[in-house]
C-alpha cells in the first residue's frame, strides 16, 4: 500500500484532522526523549477504542508495522517507529470515564495524565499512587507500557500493583479485556504481564486503576551529608533494616543540589556531599518517634543536618526540587544520558563509589539522583553530543555503569524499559532459555512481530527452536511406544534415586482430589525436575506438582494422573537480605516454615493463605488469588511481592526471570504469568520475594450486629476513612464459636490493625466508636497474643486441602461495596437450595467465602443449580472445593474471561502436549 492510499484509509477511520503525514509533522513523532530517531510513515491519532482496532485491522491487512505512543516522554527509544508503519498516538484519549470512590477504582483511557488522575482522585479524598517524574506530562498509558515507579512507590508499589484491568487491542484488531475491576480474576494474568511489557505485546487503549485514600499526616526530613554520598547510601539500608519503610527515600547529590537550588530555590544547600529527601505517611499518632529513629540513624551515618519540614508549602519545596531534578541538570550541560539502573539495596554505597570512579575514568560529570529506598539508581551523565569524543565517553561510561549493576546482582531497568537503549544488555541477564520463553510469550499476542517491532530483545537473539500451537516444541519427542510402569519407575529412580520414587499406597497421600498418581517423585534439585519434566515429555506422562495437599481439591478432575513432583527436599531459604528485604526461598517450602526462618530477624511474608503448615510457596502462586490471604489490603498478595521466578518448562529448559532487586522492567514478566496459572505452565522451582517487617503491634476489635446492614455502616465507614485496617472481615455465628466469642449475634465484623503501637491502638478505639454507633453488641479487643492465637482459626476457613462429603466450598466476587449485600443473596441462594451456609467475608477485597454443608443427596442435587444462579448476580463464582464424585457434572470455574483463547494460546505454547494437570484448570473445560 503506498503512503497516499494509507492517507486516505486512516482518514476515513478517525478523519483528517488525526492524520499527520507531512515531513514537518513526521519529525515531531520520530524521536521520544532517549536519543535515538526513526520516522513513522504516517502517524494517526484515535479517540476511540474502535477506532484502534480499525487502524489495527487495517495494518494487519497490508502487514504494516505498528507502534503506539503516549506523550514521548519515554527514556528506553520504546516509542520510536524503527521499520516506520503507523505509529498510533494515543494522546486524544484522555477520558476519566469512571471514579468509584467507595470502591477505590477508576476507569481512564490511555491518554489520561498521570497527574491529571492523580487530581481526579484527590477530589474524593483519595490518590493514585504511581508518580513518576514525567507524571505531569506523561499518560497512563505510557506509565503501564514501561511499569513507571516514581519516589512514593517504595511503599505503595509500581504501576503493575495499582491496574486491575486492562482494555487490549490486539495486533490484529481484536479487541479484549484482561482482569477487570474486581479485586481479582480467574486464570493467567494477562493484565501483570502486560504492564511492562513496552507495546509489543498489545495496544491498551483503557485501564481500570485502582486508588488509596490520602494519608491522614505526611512528614518529610531533608537529611544532609557533608562528607560523600556513601553515607547517604548506607543509611538507606540501615533505616529499612530497623524495621521502618518510609513511603519515600530519595537522594541527589551535591552537583544535583546545587543546580535545583539554581532552578528553582527548593531550599537544598549548596554545600553538601548528598541530601535525602525521606517521607514517612500514615496516621499522627507515634509518628513523631518514627521520624526521630530515621534522624538517630541517618545521624549514625554522619548526616551533618536533619530538617523536617514544618509546612506544606516547605514540603512542597522540597519536592518541587526533587522533581526539577532532571530539567535542572540541563543547566548544567547542552545533553545528558539519564541511566536506569538498579542494584540491591545494599550494594548502593558500592554503586555511588563505582560511579564516582567512572565519572573520573571517563572525565564526565555525572550526577546522582534517584530512589534509594528501592536502589533504582539514575546516574545522569553530562556530556556535549556535538563533540564526538564525548559523546563515546558518554556510551562507554553508560555500559560500564550498566554492566557493574547486573554484576552486583541488579538490573539494567528498574522504570524507564529497555526499548531500543539497552536491548543488547538482555543478552547478559537472561540465557537462551529466559529469552526463548519470552519469545514464545510474545508469540502468543504478537505473532508476525509487527507490533512495535525491533524492541526489547537483544539484536542477536535468534529462538532456538519454533513452537506451533498444540505441536510439541521439537526439543524433546514424545516417544512413540508406550513405556512400561518398571521402565518408568527405573527412569525415575535413575533421576532422584529408589528412595524417592513411590508408587501404592507410598503414593496413595499425594492424591489430588481422589485421583492417586501412578508415581511420586521427589527431586532434591532444579536439575533433577529438569529432567524429571524431560522423562515425562518423552513417556507422555501427566504430571501434577504438589502443593503440599492445601489445594488437593481446587478445580476440575484430572484427565489422568501418572507423575506427581513433590518439592518436599526443596524447602531451604537460599538467600536472605533483611536490610533489602528480600528473600530467595525454594518453591517446597511451607509459609510457616519461611516465616519461622524469617521472624529471627523480625520479618515476615503476610500471605495468611490457608494450612500455611503444608501450603507451600510455590503452590500459593499456582493457586493465586483462591490463595489470597486476609491482610491483602494492607500488604497485596504474593503477586506484589515476587520479584524472581524459577521454573522448568515441560521438556525440561530452565528459565529465570527476576533477581533480588524490588523494581525490574527488563523483559517481560515471566512470574506474574504464573501467579493464579495453577502450574499449567512450568514447574516453579524457586521464588524471590519481597518481604515485610513485623508490625510494631497488632490489634483488632470484634462486634457482633443483629443484621448486616448495620455491620455494613461500619464497612463503609472504614473503606472511605484514613484509617489502615489489614483486614475487614465479616463471619458468621458458626465461626464466632470457633474464636470464643458470643454466638448470640447473626453477624460479627471484625477489623484488624498492623502498625505502630499509638495508632493501631487510635484505630481500634475509633472502630469500636463506629460500631457502637452502628448499634453493635459485644464488642471485643483482642491484643496482639490473643489476635495470634485465633488468627488461623480464621485464614483456615477457606482451605481446600480438606472436605467433608456433605460440604462445598465456594469463593464469590463482587466488587467492594457490594459485598454486604451480596452476602445476603449469597446466603439467601443457598438457603433456597437446601444448603446450609457459613460465611466468612473479606469485605476489603469483595470476596465471600461460602462453606455450605447439605443432608444426604442434597448436596449433589443442588450445587450445580445454586452455582448457576450465583453466576448471574456475581460472575465469578468458584466452586473452590467440592468431594471429588460430584465435579464431572460440575464447571467449578464459572464463566470463562474474555480473554479466554489468548489464554489457550498460551497454554498451547507453554506446554503443547498439555500434561501439566490435564483438564484441571478453566480452559479445557
Amino acid at each position: 500500500m503506498n503512503q497516499q492510499q494509507l492517507i486516505i484509509e486512516l482518514t476515513n477511520i478517525v478523519g483528517a484532522s488525526g492524520v499527520l503525514h507531512k515531513p514537518e509533522e513526521i519529525l515531531v513523532y520520530e524521536y521520544d526523549a532517549s536519543f535515538g530517531t526513526h520516522p513513522p510513515d504516517v502517524i494517526v491519532l484515535p479517540t476511540t477504542t474502535e477506532q484502534v482496532s480499525q487502524i489495527a485491522q487495517l495494518a494487519a491487512q497490508h502487514q504494516l508495522p505498528l507502534v503506539v505512543r503516549g506523550a514521548g516522554t519515554g527514556l528506553s527509544g520504546g516509542a520510536i517507529p524503527l521499520k516506520g508503519g503507523i505509529l498510533v498516538v494515543l494522546t486524544r484519549m484522555t477520558g476519566i470515564r469512571n471514579v468509584d470512590y467507595r470502591n477505590r477504582r477508576a476507569v481512564v483511557e490511555a491518554g489520561v495524565i498521570n497527574l491529571h488522575l492523580v487530581n481526579k482522585a484527590a477530589e474524593g479524598g483519595y490518590t493514585y499512587a504511581p508518580d513518576p517524574g514525567s507524571g505531569r506530562v506523561s499518560t497512563i498509558g505510557g506509565n503501564i507500557a514501561s511499569n513507571a515507579g516514581g519516589p512514593h512507590c517504595l511503599a505503595h508499589g509500581v504501576t503493575a500493583n495499582h491496574i486491575l484491568g486492562l482494555k487490549v487491542v490486539m495486533p490484529d484488531g481484536e479487541i479484549t479485556e484482561t482482569g477487570g475491576p474486581l479485586a481479582d480474576s480467574i486464570g493467567y494474568d494477562l493484565t501483570g504481564v502486560l504492564v511492562g511489557s513496552e507495546g509489543t505485546l498489545g495496544i491498551v487503549t483503557e485501564a481500570t486503576a485502582q486508588l488509596m485514600p490520602q494519608a491522614e499526616t505526611v512528614s518529610t526530613l531533608m537529611v544532609v551529608f557533608k562528607t560523600n554520598v556513601e553515607d547517604a547510601s548506607a543509611a538507606v539500608s540501615d533505616v529499612i533494616a530497623h524495621g521502618i519503610v518510609p513511603t519515600a527515600m530519595e537522594m541527589m547529590d551535591g552537583m544535583v543540589c546545587r543546580a535545583v537550588e539554581e532552578a528553582v530555590h527548593a531550599g537544598y544547600p549548596d554545600d553538601a556531599a548528598g541530601v535525602l529527601l525521606i517521607e514517612v505517611e500514615g496516621l499522627a499518632d507515634g509518628l513523631d518517634e518514627t521520624m526521630s529513629k530515621i534522624a538517630e540513624i541517618c545521624r549514625e551515618h554522619n548526616a551533618s543536618e536533619v530538617h523536617r519540614a514544618t509546612t506544606a508549602a516547605e514540603r512542597t519545596a522540597l519536592w518541587t526540587g526533587r522533581k526539577s531534578a532532571l530539567g535542572a541538570m540541563g543547566r548544567l550541560a547542552p545533553n545528558y544520558y539519564l541511566e536506569d539502573g538498579v542494584v540491591p539495596r545494599h550494594k548502593l554505597p558500592d554503586a555511588m563509589a563505582l560511579v564516582e570512579e567512572i565519572a573520573a575514568k571517563y572525565d564526565l560529570p555525572i550526577g546522582n539522583f534517584f530512589h534509594a529506598g528501592d536502589g533504582n539508581i539514575h546516574p545522569t551523565i553530562l556530556f556535549d553530543r556535538r563533540d564526538p569524543d564525548a559523546k563515546h565517553r558518554a556510551h562507554e561510561a553508560s555500559v560500564e555503569i550498566l554492566n557493574a549493576c547486573i554484576e552486583m546482582g541488579g538490573t539494567v531497568s528498574g522504570e524507564h524499559g529497555i526499548g531500543t537503549e539497552k536491548q543488547d544488555f538482555l543478552a547478559k541477564l537472561y540465557n537462551q532459555n529466559d529469552l526463548d520463553a519470552m519469545a514464545d510469550l510474545k508469540a502468543c499476542f504478537n505473532p508476525d512481530g509487527r507490533l512495535n517491532p525491533g524492541k526489547i530483545f537483544p539484536k542477536t537473539y535468534q529462538p532456538s527452536v519454533t513452537i506451533r500451537d498444540g505441536a510439541t516444541n521439537g526439543a524433546i519427542a514424545k516417544s512413540t511406544t508406550k513405556s512400561s510402569a518398571d521402565q518408568i519407575a527405573a527412569k525415575l529412580e535413575g533421576v532422584v534415586g529408589a528412595k524417592n520414587v513411590l508408587t501404592g499406597d507410598g503414593a496413595q497421600p499425594y492424591a489430588v482430589g481422589d485421583q492417586p498418581p501412578a508415581f511420586v517423585a521427589r527431586p532434591g534439585s532444579v536439575e533433577e525436575i529438569s529432567a524429571l519434566m524431560r522423562c515425562a515429555t518423552e513417556a507422555d506422562l501427566a504430571v501434577s506438582p504438589w502443593d503440599g495437599g492445601a489445594q488437593r481439591y481446587l478445580g476440575n478432575p484430572l484427565a489422568r494422573l501418572d507423575l506427581v513432583i513433590s518439592l518436599e527436599r526443596m524447602t531451604e531459604v537460599l538467600e536472605h537480605y533483611p536490610s533489602d528485604l528480600t528473600a530467595a526461598v525454594q518453591a517446597g517450602c511451607t509459609l510457616q516454615a519461611a516465616n519461622e526462618s524469617l521472624a529471627k530477624v523480625k520479618q515476615m511474608l503476610p500471605l495468611d493463605a490457608p494450612l500455611a503448615g503444608q501450603n507451600t510457596l510455590g503452590g500459593i502462586v499456582a493457586a493465586g488469588p483462591l490463595a489470597a490471604g486476609l491482610r491483602r489490603l494492607s500488604y497485596g498478595t504474593v503477586r506484589d511481592m515476587m520479584v524472581g521466578i524459577q521454573m522448568v518448562r515441560t521438556d525440561g529448559r530452565v528459565i529465570r526471570r527476576g533477581g533480588m532487586v524490588v523494581k525490574n522492567v527488563a523483559g517481560y514478566d515471566m512470574a506474574k504469568l504464573q501467579y493464579g496459572a495453577l502450574d499449567t505452565l512450568g514447574v516453579i522451582t524457586q521464588l524471590n520475594l519481597k518481604l515485610f517487617p513485623q508490625p510494631e503491634d497488632s490489634g483488632a476489635v470484634l462486634a457482633g450486629f443483629a443484621d448486616r446492614a448495620h455491620a455494613g455502616q461500619v464497612v463503609d465507614k472504614l473503606m472511605t476513612s484514613r484509617l489502615q485496617p489489614a483486614t475487614i472481615t465479616l463471619f458468621d455465628a458458626g465461626l464466632a464459636a470457633q474464636l470464643d466469642v458470643s454466638q448470640t449475634q447473626p453477624y460479627w465484623l471484625f477489623v484488624r490493625f498492623d502498625g505502630r503501637a499509638a495508632a493501631v491502638n487510635r484505630q481500634i478505639k475509633d472502630t469500636q466508636n463506629w460500631m457502637n454507633a452502628a448499634g453493635g453488641g459485644e464488642i471485643v479487643t483482642w491484643e496482639a497474643a490473643t489476635l495470634n492465637r485465633y488468627w488461623t482459626t480464621l485464614t483456615d476457613f477457606a482451605q481446600m486441602g480438606q472436605i467433608n462429603a456433605d460440604e462445598a466450598l465456594l469463593r464469590v466476587n463482587v466488587m467492594p461495596a457490594e459485598v454486604v449485600n451480596g452476602l445476603g443473596r449469597v446466603s439467601a441462594l443457598c438457603r433456597e437450595h437446601a444448603l446450609d451456609p457459613h460465611s466468612l467475608v473479606d469485605a476489603a477485597s469483595g470476596v465471600i467465602w461460602v462453606r455450605v454443608q447439605a443432608e444426604a443427596g442434597q448436596l449433589a442435587e443442588n450445587l450445580a443449580p445454586l452455582q448457576q444462579q450465583l453466576l448471574a448476580v456475581a460472575p465469578q463464582t468458584v466452586i473452590a472445593a467440592c468431594p471429588p464424585e460430584l465435579k464431572p457434572g460440575l464447571n467449578v470455574w464459572g464463566r470463562p474471561p474474555k480473554a479466554a483463547a489468548l489464554m489457550q494460546r498460551i497454554r498451547n505454547r507453554f506446554d503443547p502436549l498439555h500434561i501439566l494437570n490435564p483438564k484441571r484448570y478453566l480452559l479445557e473445560v
